[in-house]
Order: C-alpha cells, then structure tokens, then sequence
C-alpha cells in the first residue's frame, strides 16, 4: 500500500475500508466517499486520498455505515486505523 501522502488504488481503499472493490465503487457512485477519477469515457480510474479516507471512516464509525445496508456482515477483522501501516513497517523484504 503507498504511504499515507500518496493516492490508493481501488483494491487499496477496499482493504483499509475491510470491503469488497464492488462495495468501494458502489459508495463512490453514491457519493458516498471522496475519490478522484482519472478515467476517461467509460473507463474508471479511481483513486482515494488516505487522509480522506480515515476522515471518512471517522464520521461513519457509528454505525451510519450499517444502517444504510452498504455493510455487509462478515467474517472479516475489524477495521483498526494505524494497523496497516503498522504491520507494513514490520515487513523486511
């Protein structure tokens, strides 16, 4: 995952988020989410800020996520902020 200045990629967004990619075009097609599309006609190029991204998190951290259905329940971990980056500094490659 780039670091936090530079800009996610889709699959990027969905595993910080701990959703599905379809989920992440979804709430983007809502507006749900901030993003940028660098794509041009029907081709979607979609990138999303890592600070706006936390900020989003933080305004649905109560459950406003859930009440709407975008949700959907899983066996996944919870989403932990800073446990990504964490781990990504532990890494010796």
């Amino acid at each position: 995952m780039p670091s936090s200045e530079g800009l996610l990629k889709v699959s990027d967004a969905a595993q910080l988020l701990g959703v599905d990619q379809s989920t992440i075009y979804k709430w983007t097609d809502e507006g749900r989410i901030p993003h940028v599309d660098f794509g041009q006609g029907n081709k979607r190029c979609l990138r999303f800020k890592r600070k706006e991204l936390d900020a989003f998190v933080e305004r649905n951290s109560r459950g406003q996520i859930k009440k709407a259905g975008a949700v959907k329940i899983s066996n996944r971990a919870p989403f932990i902020p800073g446990l990504v980056v964490g781990l990504e500094k532990e890494r010796r490659w």
